[in-house]
């Protein structure tokens, strides 16, 4: 009786504190630029005190100074950091560095990974890419063979399935987003969505260097 007693109150105990648990996800489906940095910014913020970070990330990728800046943010962030790239997604180019800032990646089927190569491909710029990809690599405790590989992802635009990049060690498989918390131990946690607004797709159009240069052009023309 006593032992039954005391299984009951284990089973009450872990489901108290993992009704106490929280996630933070957001979804990072836009190009990288300072509108995700503000978004990724946001997203760190909100995690301080929660058990996990999610990002959702399907983008092409975008300007390595923004992320330069989201690279600070989540380093900033000290819960677990978790990248899932859903069904069909990529994380190319920048956006295939934001993930490997993760402790964890998870990709579901169709997903690729990969396409690094900076444009236009300036030897400086190129080997500063290589050397975030080989020091994010290196923090995950990847074996120098795959760190090679990865650099690859630079030098040669070499683009990694969801299939390979298990293979890996890269990633783990998960096709949805509750296969992703109960990877992590944490499906029955509350889940805190964050979501851009306003100023974060303002931030995106207006400090965009591309509609910057534009504007400048249109106002010499005017």
């Amino acid at each position: 009786m006593k032992d039954c007693i005391h299984v009951k109150l284990v089973w009450v105990l872990a489901a108290l504190l993992l009704a106490s648990s929280q996630v933070v996800v957001v979804r990072v489906e836009r190009p990288v630029g300072e509108g995700l940095h503000i978004l990724v910014a946001r997203a760190a913020s909100t995690a301080r005190g929660a058990d996990a970070l999610i990002l959702v990330l399907d983008t092409y990728g975008g300007y390595v100074y923004s992320l330069d800046r989201a690279l600070r943010e989540l380093a900033s962030c000290t819960c677990l950091k978790a990248v899932w790239i859903p069904p069909g997604g990529k994380a190319v180019s920048a956006g295939a560095v934001l993930a490997l800032a993760a402790d964890r990646i998870f990709m579901a089927e169709g997903s690729v990974i990969g396409a690094c190569q900076p444009q236009p491909t300036v030897e400086k710029v190129v080997e500063y890419v290589k050397g975030r990809i080989r020091s994010l690599a290196e923090k995950r405790g990847l074996n120098e063979s795959t760190i090679r590989l990865l650099e690859e992802m630079v030098t040669e635009n070499r683009v990694f399935t969801s299939r390979e990049a298990v293979e890996l060690g890269l990633a783990e498989r998960a096709d949805t987003l509750s296969e992703v918390l109960e990877r992590l131990g944490l499906s029955g946690a509350a889940v805190v969505e964050v979501r851009g607004g306003v100023e974060v797709e303002l931030a995106a159009l207006l400090l965009d260097p591309g509609v910057a240069l534009a504007m400048l052009v249109v106002g010499l023309l005017l």
